[in-house]
């Protein structure tokens, strides 16, 4: 009996130790409480070695059973949970540094730097300007401020004056190439593209004016972009204005970069002042280029006659001018001298137009020209006003005489608005030198914006006309009578006021 209730003992031992194992594989963390945790005796499991395979769930399964029908079971523990990840730190990066802004000029630099590349251009036929575009000695101009000419006088901002070689030419552009001697310190002006600009933005001319020794500045917007489509160029319209003198200088934007060479201005007490440059477009820049290699664009032939001071137009032949109007168009004129009295003839028609007028001064004669000036095109819807000071008088050296207006002119006197298609006739007077025996009209002079025209002046034979039949013969009236009211020279059927 006792060896059989110490077999029953050891088996029931044997059970629990199983039991216990089972509970310590299933829970590695937590041991169950067990019926044997009131006696004094603990058993402990042998731990697995190191190539001690894991119990099965065979294995443990059958002891499990046993043990929770023997024991008091305690709380499971919860199954353990996937393991909390570690948060991952970012690489520090090092950020790029931020672009350096170029730094930026003030306007007065801008002007300063372009200014001292502007060079005065001197010639017999006077003045005017240009800048350097290269430090090699190229000096780009207006086409008519060396026109004809084959050497100038070129003055630097620091005034020195250098001898200038004209090596290419634009007759159709009016642009000018001019060569000085080269060297690195020389100021070169920067040339841009007018692509990069448009209406509205702020330009400034610069040149050099009578009236200063230094360069002269105006300042205005880009009015418009004034397409040649003839002559494949454009012009660039401002309200800059330019003075005379300035013509082949640049006009610049405020970043100091060259979009224009001065071409055509005007200044008129009736209108806004407006300017015209030669655009620097793609093609533009390409013929600047060109004329750096002594390219020469020449316009197509034509009848010279009237066109240049070496052979000016006689008396009664027309010559067709062309120049630009207020609104960048082409305008057209047909002008012709019908009639030139001097010396005693002329004081006679000035003592019939107003028995108060004075005789002339000592070594002066009185000089009146009759012209008759049709405006072929122009603007629609607007008139071109002609007067005598859209003509200048030249004396056979060249000086230009200063008129001055100390009588009153015979009717009609040259000043009316006239529309296109539209023509007028009237007179000029004049006060010249009694040795100047081959004075010259030029229409246009000082003016840039009209074409040029040159008349001789020999004067016509015989007695000096009547007031009346002045009067008929331009006017279409009955005897007696003068202009028209309206001041455009012609009567109701507004026949050919020259009669021929």
């Amino acid at each position: 009996m006792k060896a059989r209730a110490a077999m029953t003992a050891v088996a029931a031992m044997a059970l629990l130790l199983a039991g216990c194992q089972g509970d310590a594989a299933a829970s590695p963390t937590e041991a169950p409480t067990s019926v044997l945790d009131t006696s004094t005796a603990t058993a402990t499991p042998p731990l697995p070695g190191p190539t001690e395979a894991p119990p099965t769930p065979e294995a443990t399964q059958a002891p499990t059973q046993v043990a929770a029908s023997t024991a008091t079971p305690g709380p499971r523990p919860a199954p353990p949970g996937p393991p909390t990840p570690m948060p991952v730190v970012a690489a520090a990066s090092t950020p790029e540094p931020a672009p350096v802004a170029a730094p930026t000029q003030s306007l007065a630099q801008v002007v300063s730097s372009v200014s001292s590349a502007v060079v005065m251009i001197s010639a017999r036929q006077g003045f005017g300007s240009g800048f350097i575009i290269d430090k090699h000695g190229y000096i780009l101009t207006a086409g008519h401020v060396v026109a004809g000419l084959s050497s100038v006088t070129v003055t630097l901002a620091d005034g020195t004056e250098e001898p200038g070689l004209v090596i290419g030419r634009d007759e159709i552009r009016d642009l000018g190439m001019i060569k000085i001697s080269g060297r690195e310190d020389l100021p070169v002006a920067r040339l841009g593209n007018v692509a990069d600009i448009g209406v509205g933005v702020a330009v400034m001319a610069l040149g050099h004016a009578d009236f200063n020794e230094g360069v002269s500045i105006t300042s205005g917007v880009v009015s418009d972009l004034v397409i040649q489509e003839t002559d494949g160029f454009s012009y660039l319209q401002t309200d800059a204005g330019f003075y005379s003198g300035q013509s082949g200088g640049p006009v610049i934007t405020r970043t100091g970069e060259v979009v224009g060479v001065v071409s055509l201005g005007q200044f008129t007490n009736f209108s806004a002042p407006a300017g015209w440059a030669i655009a620097l477009d793609d093609f533009t820049l390409w013929m600047v280029e060109r004329l750096k290699a002594g390219e020469q664009v020449l316009k197509p032939m034509e009848v010279a006659i009237g066109r240049t001071r070496d052979n000016p137009a006689p008396i009664g032949h027309t010559v067709r001018v062309h120049g630009i109007a207020a609104d960048g168009t082409d305008s057209i004129h047909d002008i012709t001298v019908i009639q030139v009295l001097r010396d005693g003839r002329a004081e006679e028609m000035l003592q019939a137009a107003f028995q108060w007028n004075p005789p002339p001064p000592a070594g002066i004669d009185y000089l009146l020209a009759l012209v008759r000036i049709k405006y072929v095109q122009g603007p629609e819807g607007r008139t071109d006003w002609m007067h005598q000071m859209d003509f200048g008088m030249l004396s056979t050296q060249g000086v230009k005489y200063v008129s001055f207006l100390g009588v009153v002119p015979p009717e009609p006197y040259l000043s009316a608005r006239v529309y296109p298609g539209s023509e007028f006739t009237g007179w000029t007077v004049w006060e010249i030198s009694q040795a100047d025996a081959e004075p010259m009209m030029v229409f246009g002079l000082d003016w840039s914006f009209r074409g040029k025209a040159f008349f001789a002046l020999t004067e016509d034979e015989g007695p000096a006309p009547a007031a009346t039949e002045v009067a008929e013969d331009i006017g279409g009236g009955e005897e007696g009578q003068g202009a028209d009211d309206d001041g455009d020279g012609g009567g109701e059927d507004d026949g050919d006021p020259g009669g021929g």
